[in-house]
């Protein structure tokens, strides 16, 4: 709980960081923090290393805009994406985050170095993780299609699966169009309609972290089925 209120305070820093009001980030925040839907995440040991990922994701993004504003913390910034990668096996995807904030900030310098930078904790992360791995049961395995179905029904049930009710509601095509083509006319309303730069390029990032760590939970999950 204490690392879930560290990253509520570190995510409406960053949001003041890119201009939104102080109504429109504790709007964010408390949006956040208080669903009932964290709170498996909140009271299962186990997710405290999500939660942690998330944490030194965060961190290293403020760090990122301090290099950007000319800060020499290009050390610090690969540490925490080091750190994020080896706490949880999502936190690997964590540096694509930063690597795709890299890519639409248009007042980024040295674009490709910064790039290369972001995506190196998780490469030499994967790398050493696929040295060590052993080979699990046959019975966990997963086909890439199983993965794919998993990723689509994580990226596009969440939030609003949790969030809204209806008559004979369950996981399913129909679930999927229908609770899918809200949220992504949600994301393009959003998206298109920012009015201040920086604010569509921290919507873009915050899409990319949603697609990535889909496709983590559909790689690490697949094997449990879409329910």
């Amino acid at each position: 709980w204490v690392t879930h209120f560290a990253i509520l305070l570190v995510f409406g820093w960053l949001l003041l960081r890119f201009r939104l009001s102080e109504t429109a980030a504790a709007i964010a925040v408390v949006t956040l923090g208080l669903p009932w839907s964290n709170m498996e995440t909140l009271g299962w040991s186990m997710q405290w290393s999500a939660l942690l990922a998330i944490l030194f994701l965060l961190i290293a993004w403020h760090v990122l805009l301090g290099i950007l504003d000319g800060r020499r913390w290009l050390f610090y910034y690969v540490l925490c994406l080091s750190a994020s990668g080896l706490v949880s096996t999502r936190g690997v995807f964590y540096g694509g985050v930063l690597a795709a904030f890299v890519l639409v900030f248009p007042a980024a310098k040295q674009r490709r170095w910064l790039i290369g930078w972001s995506l190196l904790p998780s490469v030499l992360v994967t790398g050493a993780t696929l040295l060590v791995k052993q080979r699990g049961p046959v019975a966990l395995g997963a086909s890439l299609s199983s993965e794919v179905s998993f990723a689509a029904h994580d990226l596009f049930l969440n939030p609003l699966y949790t969030l809204i009710s209806y008559s004979g509601r369950r996981v399913g095509l129909l679930a999927l169009v229908l609770f899918g083509t809200v949220k992504a006319a949600v994301f393009v309303w959003a998206i298109v309609g920012a009015k201040k730069m920086p604010v569509r390029e921290l919507l873009l990032t915050l899409l990319a972290f949603d697609v990535l760590n889909a496709l983590a939970l559909g790689y690490g999950r697949a094997y449990t089925g879409d329910l």
